[in-house]
């Protein structure tokens, strides 16, 4: 098996430790590479690079312990439709939501359900249960909250009655 070895030795490896040489020659090709992919990219890729970016969002605040604020499913959703520019009536009416109520569920007023959630898995290939996942995660950092001020009420001995 081979070890791995540093190939940029106090340099930049994905770590963000070092600053960047924007002036250097190499940073100066890479980014003009960089803008020519980009302006080769079809519509399609455009839309799907975009969607990706959101997803891996989303991703991470799932994968945030104590995110530093609550993002619900309907702000991620409200982010990719302003992203994707899909007007809000539109988007309603595609997926059979009466406006309202979309407007609720993008403005945290509202919870996600899982029909929706399937929904938005077809649309966007972003998976029912991360939106799900998001939903759940955001209910229990509300309700833990709200029982804090309970806690150590609830005990196994107490229930058993030891």
């Amino acid at each position: 098996m081979k070890k791995w070895e540093e190939q940029n030795p106090g340099g930049v490896n994905g770590v963000g430790d070092e600053k960047v040489n924007v002036t250097s020659e190499n940073f100066i090709i890479l980014r003009k590479k960089i803008v020519e992919d980009a302006g080769a990219q079809t519509q399609k890729q455009i839309l799907e690079n975009k969607v990706l970016t959101r997803k891996l969002q989303m991703l991470s605040y799932l994968n945030e312990d104590v995110p530093s604020e609550i993002k619900g499913a309907g702000e991620f959703l409200k982010e990719l439709l302003e992203e994707l520019n899909i007007k809000n009536n539109r988007y309603a009416e595609y997926v059979g939501l009466h406006p309202a109520n979309l407007s609720s569920l993008l403005s945290g007023r509202r919870k996600l359900n899982t029909q929706l959630a399937i929904k938005l898995d077809e649309i966007f290939n972003i998976r029912s249960d991360v939106w799900m996942k998001i939903q759940t995660k955001n209910d229990l950092i509300k309700t833990r909250k709200l029982l804090k001020q309970k806690k150590g009420k609830y005990n196994l001995g107490d229930l058993v009655q030891i």
